[in-house]
């Protein structure tokens, strides 16, 4: 057998590439900071100038177009203004009636709870409330605030007091009146 080698020759062999020319940067030089900054300024003085009258234009055509609906409103969006109008006027209702709820509700639990409620006046919960003030009523010495008068009535005077056989006569009357046995 013939030699291969001999045969074909070699492939030649590739030179490497050349390496990337890469281009100098251009050299700028450095802005002056006051001209930067009266470029700014003036940038920003014409966008605001712009905004400015974008903004009154906006509010003109706004004007307008109300105008527009206004005079073209179908009786059905009438009523449909109104409805929105007694719905604004009920919400604001509810509103007023639940604060004045929640002002009642905190009077009634400042009363039943003064302890507590002057640390946690935001505090609604009843139970939370309660447990509270039992806490704090046995850390306080003061006596508690008694709810009603408890000290010593006043004798009737004595033109109004009956005596014994004056009111048992009176229950005679009614006995006799009504045919009720009273004792037997």
């Amino acid at each position: 057998m013939p030699d291969l080698d001999a045969i074909v020759p070699p492939a030649p062999t590739p030179e490497p590439p050349a390496p990337p020319v890469t281009p100098e940067p251009p050299v700028v030089p450095e802005p002056d900071p006051a001209a930067l900054i009266a470029s700014y300024k003036a940038r920003q003085a014409g966008a605001d100038a712009a905004r400015d009258v974008a903004l009154g234009k906006l509010a003109a055509q706004e004007a307008e177009l109300a105008a527009f609906r206004l005079a073209n409103r179908t009786a059905g969006e009438k009523d449909l203004s109104e409805l929105a109008t007694y719905q604004a006027r009920l919400a604001a209702e509810t509103k007023r009636a639940d604060e004045a709820d929640a002002k009642a509700e905190g009077k009634i639990l400042d009363s039943r709870f003064p302890l507590t409620r002057k640390d946690f006046p935001n505090e609604t919960n009843e139970v939370v409330l309660a447990k509270y003030e039992a806490i704090m009523a046995e850390e306080s010495n003061e006596p508690p605030t008694p709810l009603r008068n408890n000290g010593p009535k006043p004798p009737l005077a004595p033109e109004k007091a009956k005596s014994f056989d004056d009111m048992v006569g009176d229950l005679k009357k009614i006995e006799a009146a009504e045919g009720i046995p009273w004792g037997r």
